[in-house]
């Protein structure tokens, strides 16, 4: 039987190195800004100086997976002060003993790719908009703030429960286990992938932070046992993703399997500035990446307070 909760991911996009907040920040709450709604499917998340656009499919920070040349995030919000061209999450891992056919092979997903060729994330959800008076107003009952379950760890008692979990959020859910879409793979992994993303205009320092909670679920088995430790909201969307998977998925064992040496990462293609001119490293102490201009130069048309 298959666990159902495979991987959780907590990220943030920092673009000013100030000490923010967790995520049960506390403060004088101030009204939030709406979100500039394009449609179900994209929007641009704006609560607070960042500016992050969003796609229902799982991209982050960007616009298309890649297909457009429109760079979506910038900081401050309405400077031209372009950072970030497209970001998502990819996700790898092998399939357990309990495999059937597909034991031992190792496979995953492109939720995000920069070549755009092998993107296997689908819509289960659209965006949902906390800033939206309509999303607000028709919040899903699966889109409330985690509780009861393994999803709650991460954020402040307090919130637990709550449709809302910041003064502004984005919820949406998405998955690559459709079979018409395993380019580049031997068949589908069998993930869904939960994912809330948050943002403050307070204390100082959290306005320049966006945070991405992603939460990924193995709906390879069609018993209801193995959901029992999920929120029962959640665990209604994942049953029946698990029956369509194996619609589309016939050769995949029905009674589900295990996924081991799981990988899960945040790919991001950074532009500061001018994208043939960043690079990019890594602090391993602090678990962080991160991209800067070359030479350190301020580019002529950018704007900072």
């Amino acid at each position: 039987m298959a666990r159902p909760v495979v991987a959780r991911l907590a990220l943030a996009l920092l673009l000013l190195p100030a000490g923010a907040a967790g995520l049960a920040a506390q403060g004088k709450p101030r009204p939030a800004r709406p979100f500039s709604a394009r449609a179900a499917a994209a929007t641009l998340f704006t609560v607070n100086r960042v500016q992050c656009g969003l796609e229902a499919a799982g991209m982050l920070c960007g616009q298309g997976n890649a297909s457009s040349t429109d760079v979506e995030t910038f900081w401050p919000r309405g400077t031209p002060n372009q950072y970030v061209f497209a970001a998502g999450l990819q996700v790898a891992a092998v399939i357990g003993p309990d495999g059937g056919p597909w034991a031992g092979d190792t496979t995953g997903a492109f939720f995000f790719d920069t070549k755009g060729t092998t993107v296997h994330g689908q819509v289960l959800e659209p965006l949902h908009l906390s800033g939206d008076p309509a999303d607000a107003a028709a919040w899903p009952e699966a889109a409330r703030v985690p509780q009861g379950d393994a999803g709650e760890a991460i954020y402040g008692p307090a919130l637990r429960g709550r449709p809302f979990a910041a003064q502004g959020d984005v919820w949406q859910l998405f998955w690559d286990g459709d079979s018409a879409r395993k380019a580049g793979r031997p068949h589908p992994l069998g993930v869904v992938v939960e994912q809330r993303t948050l943002a403050w205009d307070y204390p100082n320092g959290n306005q320049d932070v966006v945070y991405h909670v992603a939460t990924f679920y193995n709906v390879t088995s069609t018993d209801p046992a193995a959901y029992a430790g999920v929120r029962p909201a959640m665990r209604e969307l994942l049953l029946k993703q698990a029956q369509a998977f194996h619609r589309l998925n016939p050769a995949a064992p029905a009674g589900g399997y295990t996924m081991t040496d799981l990988h899960v990462g945040a790919m991001s293609d950074d532009d500061v500035g001018s994208a043939g001119v960043n690079y990019s490293t890594v602090s391993l102490p602090a678990a962080m990446g991160f991209s800067y201009e070359r030479g350190f130069d301020l580019p002529p048309s950018w704007t900072l307070d």
